[in-house]
């Protein structure tokens, strides 16, 4: 294999967002000059002629790139995305090339989080880190992006990236952050696409656990999203095992009413944690991780159309408190 630096995985970036919000641009401007050259680019238009593809292909030209046309990617073309990343891979290796710093699948503005999440589990053999993505338009009313898709793409990210920023004032995008923040507030919102790639598999959950004022602080800024609800629970010492279950439990009496799950958990044996998320109704293998130890375990549930009452109906091995629109304690 061609270059001296060690083969680690690519990182698999899933952009998503709604249409029109800005992702193709924010991605032509990434891959041009030397990252284009150690980037992989699948796009997915929902219509029969690829457009954006076109686009992003005109911008860099050692950018290796693949369409998938004709359908949404999170339903008619889940097998091809597999077989695509294999196959993108295979010739990169064949061509005596250095390996794919980053793959990006931006996905058609109709792609569904959770479908798509499954899809991928297909690949976990290839032990890349995945890294979610949405865009969000600052230049549309916060009512108008309400639409069920828009809430699960944003509430599924990792990363947020507000869009059209500069075409409103500055104070109507500080306050559409914190619009979105109430929405995820396990995901990192950012302008710049350089600080995706400094995200890290070891990354646990944000300072939602480190001491009870968080939540508070949180508080300041009452949801706007009338469907959406994002319920911060703590528990003790409990066997993750139990945890593991009681969310499988939990998931199944919400069904698609669950957006995302992220939740810390003590590890039987030693002094690292138990990671347990899902996005949608899909979990991802539970993972050790090391954190600190002041930071406490608990769950932050990102659910739709849903009352806290319907989530303590759901009986645990473990005693949970539970705080509702990040501040209120039940």
């Amino acid at each position: 294999m061609a270059g001296s630096d060690p083969y680690r995985p690519p990182m698999f970036i899933l952009f998503t967002g709604p249409l029109g919000s800005g992702k193709t641009t924010l991605i032509e401007g990434w891959v041009k000059g030397e990252r284009g050259a150690e980037t992989a680019l699948i796009v997915n238009d929902a219509g029969p002629i690829n457009i954006d593809g076109t686009i992003v292909a005109q911008a860099a030209d050692a950018l290796d790139i693949t369409e998938l046309s004709n359908g949404c990617i999170c339903c008619s073309l889940k097998s091809d995305l597999v077989h695509t990343v294999e196959a993108l891979l295979e010739h990169r290796a064949a061509q005596d090339r250095a390996p794919f710093r980053q793959i990006i699948l931006e996905c058609s503005g109709l792609a569904q989080p959770g479908p798509l999440f499954r899809a991928l589990a297909e690949l976990s053999h290839l032990r890349m880190n995945t890294v979610w993505v949405s865009t969000f338009d600052c230049t549309s009313p916060v009512s108008a992006q309400k639409q069920t898709l828009v809430l699960e793409q944003l509430a599924a990210a990792q990363f947020i990236i507000p869009t059209k920023g500069d075409l409103v004032p500055s104070e109507v995008e500080v306050s559409l952050e914190q619009d979105i923040r109430t929405i995820n507030p396990l995901a990192t919102i950012t302008h710049y696409l350089d600080d995706i790639l400094q995200h890290k598999t070891a990354s646990t959950l944000p300072t939602l656990f480190d001491k009870q004022t968080t939540f508070y602080s949180l508080a300041e800024h009452d949801s706007p999203h009338d469907r959406v609800s994002v319920f911060c629970g703590r528990y003790d010492a409990a066997d993750w095992l139990d945890i593991q279950e009681w969310l499988a439990n939990l998931t199944a009496a919400l069904g698609e009413r669950v957006l995302r799950i992220k939740a810390l958990a003590a590890h039987p044996r030693t002094d690292s944690r138990i990671l347990l998320q899902s996005v949608g109704t899909t979990f991802s293998a539970p993972r050790r991780i090391n954190a600190d130890p002041s930071v406490e375990n608990g769950v932050v549930l990102i659910l739709r159309d849903t009352d806290i009452s319907e989530v303590t109906e759901c009986p645990s091995a473990f005693p949970v408190t539970w705080y509702e629109n990040h501040g209120r304690s039940t």
